[in-house]
């Protein structure tokens, strides 16, 4: 589905460095599936995709490039510079 390996983060960390506030998983996914002018995927497509971004966005915060929120959902933002 994706155009290329790593497409799907690459454009959420654009989305996240542009976003005025932390966003949710699901946030994130909708405006990645949209940036990709990606069909709109049904309930289960649509968790296994935050799934997978989820997963990729704590690796991600693991490493340092991200900051997860406190709170529920959790919401992800860069971290500050």
């Amino acid at each position: 589905r994706w155009p290329h390996r790593g497409a799907g983060m690459k454009t959420a960390l654009s989305i996240l460095r542009t976003a005025q506030e932390p966003l949710t998983t699901r946030q994130i996914v909708l405006l990645v599936i949209e940036r990709h002018k990606m069909p709109e995927p049904d309930y289960d497509e649509l968790k296994l995709i935050c799934s997978s971004f989820n997963s990729a966005l704590r690796n991600k915060a693991a490493k340092g490039a991200l900051v997860l929120v406190e709170g529920f959902p959790k919401r992800w933002a860069l971290k500050p510079l």
